[in-house]
């Protein structure tokens, strides 16, 4: 047979041949390892997610998120580091974690950073290589930047103004964001006034 598991749960076992999640209910999952990988980033009673394949019989690993970080079948690591914004420092973006410690993720020159103000509280997703950190993407309350040039906004407020091919939202601190949208999306549900959360593509 074939199929997919998903479980969401407690890290209860780990070695260089499987993976143990426990769920809320006590069900534990195991899943085989292809070949050792490198789990010193997660540690045992951690809150996790396991995804893992049916193959002849056996579930087989195929990723893990936790708290910290994210590891593939292939030893991909992610990690997620969350702390005030420093700014950049030649080639890195810097912040700040909560025990004082610097961090730092080499981004791409052309990488804008102008949505994020120094002392903001952001969270950076970095690929972990085996000599470097390269950031994947960073994230505030309002935007996440892509490496990839990619630029998303998320806000909730108010919708305060709309046309043909335009809508704006006023956020809570009087800020406003104005987006487009493609002819023919009917947003008669949504009058002049509703509190909404707005998701754009820059």
């Amino acid at each position: 047979g074939s199929g997919e598991l998903s479980q969401y749960g407690v890290l209860t076992t780990k070695s260089a041949t499987s993976i143990g999640v426990r769920r809320e209910d006590t069900t534990l999952a195991t899943c085989s390892l292809r070949s050792p990988l490198h789990l010193s980033l997660f540690r045992l009673g951690e809150k996790v997610k396991m995804r893992c394949r049916l193959e002849a019989g056996k579930w087989i690993f195929g990723s893990l998120y936790g708290e910290n970080a994210s590891i593939d079948e292939h030893g991909r690591v992610e990690l997620y580091v969350h702390g005030t914004f420093q700014g950049r420092s030649g080639s890195a973006v810097v912040v700040r974690r909560a025990d004082g410690s610097d961090f730092g993720c080499n981004a791409p020159e052309s990488m804008n950073l102008s949505y994020f103000a120094v002392g903001e509280q952001v969270k950076l997703i970095c690929r972990l290589d085996s000599t470097s950190r390269t950031l994947v993407s960073m994230r505030s309350e309002r935007y996440t930047v892509g490496a990839d040039g990619s630029v998303e906004l998320y806000t909730y407020g108010a919708l305060t103004a709309m046309s043909d091919s335009s809508l704006t939202v006023t956020a809570s601190d009087a800020s406003t964001f104005t987006c487009a949208f493609s002819a023919g999306l009917d947003l008669s549900k949504f009058p002049i006034g509703t509190q909404v959360k707005l998701h754009c593509h820059m």
